[in-house]
């Protein structure tokens, strides 16, 4: 296939490697991450009276999709007497700020921590803001209870970035991409970190042929998204995610043969384009399903942005604004301008 990328494909390739491999998540971070999850565990774990609990890492470090500066997330998963996830601090508030506020005493008596550990009540889920050290490295953590959803999600993308090695090096350039350009912070109405991993998956899978599989078709041998959601509470509350994740990864190979062979730097410059041309205010992007230029979403509402968290179904890009809106696309109609006219550099990403 020729393209106007063609011409400068290598330049592009080596670009885009670059910038993966200054910003992926090394080895020795990693290690460090999983130390300091288990030092927090230990010490929990010793001076919470009568709380049966597990501490996952969520989010990006999970996945790799993480960058080097990005912070950790933990999910605590607090269990009732049966083993099951209490509910309670699912739904009562009050009962998880209680227990996230005897955290905080715990550790910053340990760590003795004073300004930099904060709990942020006012938000949607609690969380512990935790700035903490392991041997000269400095880390931010965020720390959550029973957020369950945030496992399932790093369940899913993990399991997408397992099937194809492009899958890592093109979000953490989309991530470097979007940092750059200053489109990445939901507190000023920007896309999350999570938006843009879901937006390279559907960009991924409804691209032709498509480099990664559905969520619904391949994921659960046809199975409804109801029993794919019953499905990966199972896994969750079971504690196996990788015994589940290589089983799942098995049975989707089987199925699902990739035969898209296009380079990192031809799939950058796709995904820009790919958005740069679809992006607009009636439509919805996600995981579950192709995307369809008539769709009309019940979530779509007032959102500029309409990107599927694929298991609530909630719009995970609702923090865009107007304003937020017309700056993401005006990044995106500028840096499609710079590739057609090979001016796309290392100034376009965060370094």
């Amino acid at each position: 296939m020729f393209s106007v990328v063609s011409n400068f494909v290598n330049y592009y390739d080596d670009l885009i490697y670059f910038v993966y491999e200054k910003h992926r998540q090394r080895k020795e971070d990693y290690q460090t991450k999983l130390k300091i999850r288990q030092k927090f565990y230990d010490i929990l774990n010793n001076q919470l009276d009568n709380v049966q609990f597990d501490l996952y890492m969520v989010g990006s470090t999970q996945t790799q999709f993480s960058l080097r500066s990005s912070d950790m997330d933990l999910c605590m998963l607090v269990y009732d007497n049966d083993g099951h996830i209490d509910q309670r601090y699912r739904h009562d508030k009050t009962m998880a700020i209680k227990l996230l506020k005897s955290i905080k005493d715990i550790l910053m008596k340990k760590f003795h921590l004073t300004n930099e550990i904060n709990l942020l009540m006012n938000a949607r889920v609690p969380i512990l803001k935790i700035e903490t050290e392991w041997n000269f490295y400095r880390l931010a953590v965020d720390l959550n209870l029973n957020g369950d959803l945030s496992i399932r999600n790093t369940f899913l993308l993990t399991f997408y970035q397992e099937l194809d090695d492009r899958v890592a090096p093109l979000v953490i350039a989309i991530k470097s991409w979007a940092r750059k350009n200053c489109i990445d912070s939901p507190f000023y109405g920007m896309l999350s970190s999570y938006s843009l991993s879901l937006m390279a998956i559907h960009f991924l899978q409804n691209i032709q042929p498509p480099i990664l599989p559905l969520m619904q078709i391949e994921l659960s041998s046809g199975s409804s998204t109801d029993d794919q959601q019953q499905q990966f509470d199972h896994i969750v509350d079971s504690g196996r995610l990788q015994e589940n994740l290589d089983i799942f990864l098995l049975e989707t190979r089987k199925k699902f043969h990739c035969q898209n062979h296009w380079s990192l730097g031809e799939l950058f410059y796709r995904f820009i384009e790919y958005y740069q041309q679809r992006f607009d205010y009636h439509q919805t992007f996600s995981v579950r399903k192709l995307f369809d230029n008539r769709l009309s979403s019940s979530i779509t509402g007032s959102s500029f942005i309409v990107i599927e968290d694929p298991f609530h179904y909630h719009n995970t890009a609702s923090s865009v604004t107007l304003s937020s809106f017309i700056t993401i696309m005006n990044v995106f109609n500028h840096t499609y301008s710079s590739l057609k006219c090979f001016t796309l550099s290392e100034q376009f990403f965060d370094f």
